[in-house]
């Protein structure tokens, strides 16, 4: 049995007699004449509405049978779906060919509780006593489309004003007709006007409802949900109800939060059509923009006699016309402007001309080959694959086309000579909360320095570009990156580099913004419109941890939650970036494995970073005499961009102060020094400084290599890491659990190192300063622990001297134990003496390697882990 069959069979069930059991020849075809109607019905639409065949089939399917509902409208629609997809123009195309029927459609915006009378009336006395817009229009035409455009904008009073109408299909007006003349009620006073005289219930019986709401779009604008929708339409209808249900609103005079639509109506519309409309791809457009321009064109040859020449390079040409006027493209602009744009071109190219108009006879279209190459190579597979109406919204880009007008003997040639796409300045995203979404214009190629990192981060792009290399290995792609260092490093402009390099769209925030849970909803829900893109956390750090009682649980969790309820689909991701200086301050949670699980530190500015800067203060600013660049580079060790920003003004203001017409090298000297140090706190030169630095960390890091080959040195460098002046990377996990007296000692050699190195390059006297007083306090405590804590001294013997000391304090007749810490003391010494020994025979053996090292510290500032192999193994 056919699908026709099947429903005819339904329908004469349907219109069988029910009290004698015979067939209704009538009720037969006019089920007939239904199924006809629908099948007709359905071709028209699909002729006038492109791009939507799921909700042109909703609505054609909900005609095929003649039973309404009695205890409300004909029929209610719910369209739900994206701005400018064809819900209205679906609207009037129903009433247009379901006879007998007229449209009327209300901007419920524009209804609030004071002005509700303007669609159900006022009642005699109140000011602009009259019957309201829709009563009176349906009492006038009762077979009546009516269009409730952003319903859930109306005050929840009217929407409760209006339950009437869908509970029972009547609703009473506030003015009421006279039963006589049926002209509505008025102000005459020999009239009192009642139910007696006066018509007051509107029948919405016979009337069609389509409301538009823009409810649930979190949900119909998520990939998952379209997916959904494809597979079980009526599981999609029951997620876009409970969705409708949950939705709030604020209250516009108390500022409450209330529910977007009254729950009587929400249950009341679970028996409507949903209708969903999908975001429109470039084919809908195509065709909408064919059938415009083709229409125009015929319009203007009639009026002006003038044939545009529809040749084989017209849908090339409609293309180039069409990405023009991109990024974001929309029917109702195409069907506007696509044609009239053209055209008012042509007839001002002809009043330019001072020629009578019936001297021009045709128009014709050329495109150079080079303009109908860069379709193909750059257009043609977007189209194809379906992404190119997504990929110009996300990267914000149009067609920019360079043409021609000319003429000829009476024909006017339009020429196409290049074209290509091009990024436009986004003033304000196409949203009501103003977030931005955009490309930005900083690549790598702007910032100097950071190759390591650059290079890590360049490794993650290759993920983006290249997914198949993720494929091969059966991983999915990284949801998150964190990047932490000092302050002032440039993690902000690497993040926007990252993104430029990836082509994806960046939108920034911080974590104290992401302590509104509404603030971190509105922004993945937006991602979600550009995906795959880029959410920048800045300051990540100051989200917190969770407490029970800091009030950081909610925030956390609800970031949590989004970042778990996003990517899945392929090539639609959203890919977020954290910025910290203070890794150790985020919550574990969020920089775990699956979420931002990618961590790349980014030091201090290296040479080429600094140099970058250095080069700004010299070259566009007044300067004098020559400039050492090696020696300022050596001076600004250390220097966050922030700070060599302003090393610029405070030479500029130090020039001012004292009517100096130019910078000179002195001058910046001096406030590198005021800067990084404040008042001279020494009397070392800088260079000296910087040398017994580098030798100092060479020793400590060769020596480590020698004892303790085991221990990973991560990098060494002449420029502390953090605040805690770590200018080592060392790792002692593998170790920390379980050292011998050999770990412990090797241990102490290394931390003593540093000062023996110092010595030997600079003697007793200038090698021993007090920069080594962190090493010789790790020392004494690894000394003191192994002896007094692990028992590793044979004179000490095996003690825990907490034990005894516990002891003592529980017994007050304990015998006195000082001679234990005279032992210990004893022995601390001894082991400190013998460590001094040991590491300045170490170093004296090792000093060439030490003082290679030394040197190419000074010259690089940072060595990595490889680097430092092949240094000491050579």
């Amino acid at each position: 049995m056919t699908e026709t069959e099947a429903l005819v069979k339904a329908n004469i069930e349907k219109y069988k007699k029910l009290d004698k059991g015979e067939w209704d020849d009538e009720a037969l075809q006019e089920a007939q004449n239904n199924i006809e109607f629908v099948k007709q019905f359905k071709e028209v639409l699909s002729k006038e509405l492109f791009g939507q065949e799921q909700a042109i089939n909703v609505v054609a399917n909900s005609m095929k049978t003649t039973v309404k509902d009695q205890k409300g409208p004909k029929a209610t629609y719910l369209f739900l779906g994206p701005p400018a997809t064809g819900k209205t123009f679906l609207a009037e195309l129903m009433a247009e060919h379901i006879p007998k029927y007229k449209i009327m459609k209300f901007d419920m915006t524009q209804y609030h509780q004071q002005n509700g009378g303007e669609l159900y009336g006022y009642p005699a006395g109140w000011k602009g006593y009259g019957v309201g817009q829709l009563t009176g229009f349906v009492h006038r035409n009762p077979k009546a489309v009516i269009v409730l455009d952003s319903f859930e904008k109306c005050d929840n009073v009217i929407q409760n004003n209006l339950f009437s109408i869908f509970e029972g299909g009547k609703m009473r007006d506030a003015c009421g007709w006279d039963k006589i003349t049926d002209e509505p009620c008025n102000e005459d006073p020999d009239i009192i006007y009642n139910d007696e005289n006066a018509n007051y219930m509107v029948d919405f019986t016979e009337a069609i409802f389509i409301i538009t709401t823009s409810v649930g779009k979190e949900l119909y604008q998520d990939y998952r949900f379209q997916d959904l929708v494809e597979k079980d339409y009526v599981q999609a209808e029951s997620m876009i109800l409970e969705a409708i249900k949950r939705e709030k609103k604020r209250e516009s005079r108390s500022g409450g939060v209330q529910e977007a639509i009254v729950p009587e109506l929400v249950s009341r519309f679970s028996k409507a059509h949903i209708v969903l409309f999908n975001k429109l791809e470039y084919d809908a457009f195509e065709k909408i923009s064919k059938r415009v321009f083709l229409g125009y064109k015929d319009e203007f040859n009639d009026q002006y006699k003038i044939e545009f020449v529809v040749g084989k390079n017209f849908d090339n040409f409609l293309k180039i016309q069409m990405l023009n006027f991109a990024p974001e493209l929309d029917a109702r602009r195409l069907k506007e402007k696509v044609s009239t744009y053209f055209f008012n071109r042509i007839t001002q190219f002809m009043q330019d001309s001072d020629k009578p108009i019936m001297y021009f006879k045709q128009i014709k279209v050329s495109l150079s080959k080079e303009s109908v190459a860069y379709l193909k190579e750059r257009v043609t597979p977007l189209i194809e694959n379906e992404t190119l109406v997504r990929e110009l919204f996300r990267k914000n880009t149009t067609l920019d086309i360079n043409d021609t007008i000319t003429e000829k003997n009476g024909i006017i040639t339009y020429k196409v000579n290049s074209c290509k796409f091009s990024q436009v300045v986004r003033i304000k995203d196409f949203s009501e909360d103003g977030l931005v979404f955009d490309i930005p214009n900083v690549s790598f190629h702007d910032i100097a320095g950071h190759h390591k990192a650059k290079q890590r981060l360049g490794e993650v792009i290759n993920f983006f570009k290249e997914p198949k290399l993720l494929e091969s290995f059966n991983i999915a792609p990284p949801k998150g990156m964190l990047l932490y260092g000092p302050p002032g490093t440039g993690k902000t402009m690497l993040a926007k580099a990252f993104a430029k390099e990836a082509e994806l769209p960046f939108i920034s925030t911080t974590g104290l913004e992401l302590l509104q849970p509404e603030k971190t909803k509105s922004i993945f829900t937006r991602a979600k419109a550009y995906a795959p893109a880029i959410i920048f956390i800045d300051e990540i750090d100051t989200i917190g941890r969770r407490d029970a009682e800091n009030g950081r649980e909610v925030p956390i969790n609800k970031l949590l939650s989004e970042m778990d309820g996003f990517s899945g689909r392929k090539g639609e991701d959203i890919f977020v970036i954290a910025a910290t200086n203070y890794k150790e301050n985020i919550d574990p949670a969020i920089i775990r494995p699956g979420r931002v699980e990618i961590h790349i530190e980014i030091n201090n500015l290296d040479k080429d970073a600094r140099q970058y800067f250095l080069d700004k203060v010299i070259n566009e600013k007044p300067t004098s005499g020559t400039f050492d660049m090696k020696k300022l580079l050596m001076y600004t060790t250390g220097f966050t961009g922030s700070q060599l920003e302003m090393l610029g003004k405070e030479a500029s203001y130090y020039c001012l102060r004292h009517g100096l017409p130019a910078i000179t090298q002195d001058i910046l000297i001096e406030q590198i020094n005021t800067i990084k140090y404040g008042e001279r706190q020494s009397y070392l030169s800088l260079e000296q400084m910087f040398e017994e630095t580098a030798v100092y960390e060479a020793g400590r890091a060769v020596i480590s290599k020698v004892l303790m080959p085991h221990i990973h040195i991560e990098h060494v460098s002449i420029t502390p890491k953090d605040n805690n002046e770590h200018f080592i990377s060392h790792n002692y996990s593998d170790v920390q659990e379980n050292m011998t007296v050999k770990d412990f000692k090797d241990k102490i050699c290394v931390s003593l190192a540093g000062r023996a190195a110092q010595i030997k390059q600079f003697g007793d006297i200038e090698g021993m300063d007090s920069g080594a007083s962190n090493d010789l306090q790790q020392a004494t405590r690894d000394a003191y622990v192994a002896i007094a804590h692990y028992g590793m001294d044979k004179e000490v013997g095996y003690i825990n001297i907490n034990g005894v000391m516990d002891a003592q304090q529980k017994s007050v007749a304990h015998k006195d134990t000082e001679h234990y810490h005279e032992k210990i003391d004893s022995a601390l010494e001894r082991w400190m003496t013998e460590g001094q020994e040991t590491v300045t025979d170490l170093v004296n053996e090792h000093w060439s390697t030490i003082e290679k090292l030394s040197k190419i510290l000074l010259k690089k500032e940072i060595i990595y882990a490889d680097e430092l192999d092949e240094i000491v193994a050579s």
